[in-house]
């Protein structure tokens, strides 16, 4: 009787561990806050499941924003599900070094200022295509960041928003995009090529600074393009 009170535990532990943790996930694990139109807030994680999915509500109410630094830290993270949002806030889920992925939903207009900053072992990420802007250093140090797919209508790429990817070797960049700021994909040692839409106006001094992969021709199409001090500041 005791091997089997033994087994049918262990039994119990591994299956929690298989679902994403030590414990199921509850709507508890999360705090919020409700603004004065009835939109919730993520504001921070408890919880211990490593594969956390957000729900789209909270109590019956819509979730809104993931909010300023609400899972950041959060180490042990490895997967995050956001099912609605309008929002990823400054530092969301930075230094979260164990996400190693992210499923963002249609309806996200920005990602903001180091959204993602630090996030090590985040290897690839598809933006969705309702997003208009990344921020400042939202991707910066993401040193596994292999793979980004733009959204088309993406408008503009902000200071350090992709610098110190390392592992970044190619990038499309979409029809819709408009401007690249100062450093945006600074120290980003493994790209090669870059693909520039005919839309774009601006690219700021020193974007593509300290990418020394760059092949011959897509370094002689952005200093032709946009100038020498885009890549040598």
């Amino acid at each position: 009787m005791k091997n089997a009170g033994l087994q049918a535990g262990l039994f119990a532990a591994l299956l929690a561990l298989g679902t994403g943790g030590a414990f199921a996930q509850t709507e508890a694990d999360f705090t919020t806050y409700t603004d004065r139109h009835g939109y919730i807030s993520i504001t921070g994680y408890t919880g211990t499941a490593v594969d956390v999915v957000v729900p789209a509500a909270i109590g019956g109410v819509p979730v809104d924003k993931i909010g300023r630094g609400a899972f950041a830290g959060k180490t042990a993270i490895r997967s995050v599900t956001v099912k609605a949002a309008r929002d990823i806030d400054e530092g969301a889920f930075s230094g979260c070094t164990g996400l190693r992925s992210i499923t963002l939903p249609e309806g996200i207009d920005d990602i903001d200022d180091r959204a993602f900053a630090g996030c090590t072992s985040l290897a690839s990420i598809t933006i969705p295509n309702s997003v208009r802007k990344i921020g400042d250093d939202a991707f910066r140090g993401c040193t596994a960041l292999a793979a980004v797919t733009l959204p088309q209508r993406l408008e503009k790429i902000e200071e350090g928003a992709f610098a110190d990817c390392a592992a970044l070797k190619t990038i499309a960049l979409p029809a819709g995009l408009r401007d690249i700021d100062r450093n945006a994909f600074y120290g980003c040692i493994s790209l090669t090529t870059v693909t520039f839409p005919a839309g774009l106006r601006k690219v700021e001094r020193g974007a593509f600074m300290g990418c020394v992969s760059l092949d011959a021709a897509t370094r002689d199409a952005i200093t032709q393009r946009f100038g020498s001090r885009t890549i040598f500041g």
